[in-house]
């Protein structure tokens, strides 16, 4: 389960002198939309900016600058694992980029576009094997290595600084290894690459297990929860699969721990929404109108309402 590159979509960031030519094509009242790549080299790290778009229904993508993370990456990884995080609002100021294969997370500030620096675990933190996934809110950010089996947490500082905390275990029922997180309020949900699932309480910043961890329904079909994404309500998490056809799992969230999932076959002729093979991401329009779930095996992406 491999990928090159991780992505993500950002709003009205602030433009650097380097950038603002191609910025002006956007017309003052739009905010403009930025699509940024963790490169994941294995000599160099880069993430990359991209301008998306300058008209509306534009799907093109115009390349700005990289910004060189000084770590390195491992050329691939479990494909749930979200290698950039930031807080999703149009006036973040930070984005960081996990070097899996130098075992940091590099900080960068979205205004100057500027590296601020490396940030490790503890020595017992390592992602090497398949990546380092991350989530955040406000005060603390959360990366999960897939080597380790570890959950580090962060604290968010001044300046897009990161101060370490401390670090838990966790352990998969059916061996496997740490995939997606995603976070909401006070819960933090976290997916296994051996199709387990597990959720955490955040109020007091460090995961504690709300004990419930369980094999997702797909898991008798060997069908394997890999990305999370949690609705803005913080009701439902929802989860994409390693798997056959394209199949999507919902647990209700509602009682602060995972209910046993509901899976949708949605690529069964029955309920065809197109030709994809495995839904190993799964992510909410911002809108939450539509699901977004790409088809890593035959190269599609699908929509479901």
């Amino acid at each position: 389960m491999k990928k090159l590159c991780t992505l993500l979509l950002i709003l009205g960031i602030g433009i650097s002198p380097a950038t603002s030519h191609a910025a002006n094509k956007v017309k003052p009242s739009d905010s403009p939309i930025y699509v940024i790549t963790n490169d994941d080299g294995t000599q160099h790290t880069y993430a990359s900016f991209y301008l998306a778009g300058g008209t509306q229904g534009d799907p093109t993508l115009t390349y700005q600058q990289s910004i060189n993370t000084l770590g390195l990456g491992i050329g691939g990884g479990f494909f749930g694992t979200s290698r950039l995080a930031m807080l999703p609002e149009s006036n973040a100021q930070c984005i960081y980029v996990s070097d899996a294969g130098s075992e940091d997370i590099a900080s960068i500030n979205l205004q100057t576009q500027q590296l601020v620096g490396r940030f490790n675990g503890s020595s017992n933190d390592a992602g090497s094997s398949n990546g380092i996934g991350m989530a955040m809110n406000q005060n603390y950010l959360y990366a999960g290595y897939t080597l380790s089996n570890t959950i580090a947490t962060f604290s968010v500082g001044a300046g897009c600084t990161l101060t370490f905390l401390a670090d838990i275990t966790v352990t998969p029922l059916n061996g496997g290894y740490i995939a997606g997180m995603a976070l909401n309020g006070n819960i933090l949900v976290v997916t296994y690459i051996d199709g387990s699932i597990q959720s955490f309480n955040i109020a007091n910043g460090i995961p504690v297990s709300n004990n419930d961890e369980q094999n997702a329904a797909g898991f008798s079909q060997a069908f394997f929860a890999d990305s999370v994404d949690i609705t803005q309500d913080g009701h439902f998490a929802i989860f994409g699969d390693a798997a056959i056809t394209t199949v999507v799992e919902v647990s209700d969230l509602s009682s602060g721990k995972l209910a046993p999932t509901v899976m949708y076959l949605l690529g069964l002729p029955t309920n065809s929404i197109g030709p994809g093979v495995s839904s190993t991401n799964a992510r909410l329009s911002p809108d939450e109108s539509l699901l977004y779930i790409s088809n890593t095996t035959n190269g599609y992406v699908s929509a479901a309402f």
